[in-house]
C-alpha cells in the first residue's frame, strides 16, 4: 500500500512542479519560459489544461494573439466542459464579445465551481466590462479555491481597489507580493498600497 502511494506521488510530483514552475515564470513576467514549460508538459499531465491556459495568457502578454487564440481554441474543444467554456470565454473576450465571454465563463463556473481558472477568467471578463464589484467577487473566489494563485491575487487587489474594498484589496496585494516577489507589477502594487495607507 505504502509503495503504491509513493509511486503515485512520484508520478504526480513532476507535473505539480511544472505548474508551480510555470506560475513562477508567469508571475515574474517570464512569459516565453511559461510557454516552454507548457510545451514540455506531457499529454497525461493532470495540470496540462492549466498549463495550456497559462501559456495562452502568456502569448497575450507577448502580443502573440494568434498563438493565444490557437490555445484557447484547443481548450474550447476539450472534452472537459468547464475548460471548454473557459476557452470559449477567452476567445470571445479577445474579440471584445463580452456578453458572450461572460455567458461562457458563467457556464464554466456553474459546471465546476472548484476550477480557480474559471473564476479568474470570469474576473478578467468583468474587469473588461468595468464591473469591478462583481470582478472582485470572482477573484475572491479564485483565490479561495487556490490561495497560491498570485495572478488572481493581483487582479483581486485591483478589482477590490476599484470597488473601494480597501481591506480586501490589501489582503490580495499582500498575498500577491509574498507569492510573486519578482513580479513586474510589484512597484505598481507597492505604490497603490502606500497611497491607500497614507490616507
Amino acid at each position: 500500500m505504502l509503495t503504491s502511494l509513493l509511486a503515485t506521488l512520484a508520478l504526480l510530483a513532476p507535473d505539480t512542479a511544472s505548474l508551480t514552475e510555470a506560475r513562477r515564470f508567469y508571475d515574474a513576467g517570464r512569459f516565453t519560459e511559461v510557454v516552454a514549460a507548457a510545451d514540455r508538459a506531457s499529454a497525461t499531465d493532470p495540470s496540462r489544461l492549466r498549463l495550456r491556459f497559462l501559456a495562452a495568457l502568456s502569448h497575450e502578454k507577448l502580443n502573440d494573439a494568434a498563438a493565444a487564440r490557437q490555445i484557447y481554441a484547443e481548450l474550447a474543444s476539450d472534452a472537459d466542459p468547464a475548460w471548454a467554456d473557459v476557452g470559449r470565454s477567452a476567445t470571445a473576450a479577445m474579440d471584445k464579445h463580452l456578453d458572450e465571454a461572460l455567458a461562457a465563463v458563467d457556464r464554466s463556473v456553474a459546471t465546476d465551481p472548484s476550477l480557480a481558472e474559471a473564476h479568474y477568467q470570469r474576473g478578467l471578463v468583468l474587469m473588461l466590462r468595468r464591473q469591478y464589484e462583481e470582478a472582485s467577487a470572482s477573484f475572491d473566489k479564485a483565490t479561495a479555491v487556490d490561495g497560491s494563485y498570485a495572478a488572481a491575487h493581483y487582479y483581486g487587489g485591483l478589482a477590490n481597489y476599484r470597488a473601494k474594498h480597501i481591506d480586501r484589496m490589501a489582503k490580495h496585494f499582500e498575498a500577491f507580493l509574498a507569492l510573486a516577489p519578482d513580479a513586474p507589477e510589484r512597484t505598481e502594487v507597492e505604490s497603490i498600497m502606500r497611497t491607500v495607507r497614507g490616507r
